[in-house]
């Protein structure tokens, strides 16, 4: 087997809040979307975050993902600029990443991570 994506799911409460929030704020673009209760997002053509409203096995707002990506600090002066308040400003980590860590309208936990590269 060769996998190319993992998509982690995320329960929310609200499609059209979160769909908003992940597009207008995060910059995510939506790709597809069933009914009112299932959509599936896109950053850049590699990163896929799916939504859903009817994942009854959690409650809503309490997801995890970690996004890995080239660089950190453009990418966080340009959401916070959207008005995007993030739980801390990106920084440097003993784990050899620099990141920082957000919280979607729902609480799901969203980090943004970049290798230090010495």
């Amino acid at each position: 087997m060769r996998a190319f994506i993992a998509a982690p799911v995320l329960h929310v409460s609200s499609m059209e809040q979160s769909v908003a929030f992940y597009t207008e704020k995060l910059g995510f673009t939506e790709r597809f979307r069933y009914g009112g209760e299932y959509t599936v997002l896109e950053y850049a053509g590699e990163v896929q975050m799916h939504l859903s409203t009817t994942n009854n096995r959690t409650p809503a707002g309490n997801g995890q993902v970690y996004i890995i990506c080239d660089t950190v600090d453009e990418y966080y002066a340009e959401i916070t600029d959207r008005g995007v308040v993030t739980l801390a400003a990106p920084a440097d980590w003993p784990y050899g990443m620099r990141d920082f860590e957000l919280a979607d309208p729902d609480g799901n936990l969203l980090a943004f991570g970049a290798e230090i590269k010495e």
